[in-house]
Formats: C-alpha cells, sequence, structure tokens
C-alpha cells in the first residue's frame, strides 16, 4: 500500500502540525502494509500496550 499524504490534505486532528499528521498516516499506512504482509509482529509493534483492542478475527 504505502500511501502517502496527500499535499493540502486537511489534518484530522485540529491543531495537529503537518509532521504529526505525516507521523500519523505513515504508522496507520505501515500497520495496513504489516496486515497485508501477514507480519503479526510488525502490526503489534504498532500498538501500544495500555491501548485496548477488539479484533474480529
Amino acid at each position: 500500500m504505502n500511501l502517502s499524504t496527500p499535499s493540502g490534505t486537511p489534518s484530522a486532528r485540529p491543531g495537529a502540525s503537518p509532521a504529526e499528521t505525516e507521523a500519523i498516516w505513515s504508522l496507520v499506512t505501515g500497520m495496513y502494509d504489516a496486515y497485508v504482509a501477514g507480519d503479526r509482529a510488525r502490526i503489534d509493534a504498532c500498538l501500544d500496550p495500555a491501548a485496548t483492542l477488539w479484533d474480529s478475527a
């Protein structure tokens, strides 16, 4: 997948800097890349241990 943030796209979080927006976009797209590749360790590395997630699988 490896998508890049389209230039001029407004931030999803009001007040976020372009660097913060890019970092979040990179994390999300990187996690989806890992999912498509079946790389569970790389997916898990993106998750905060304090977060609660439910997996539909």
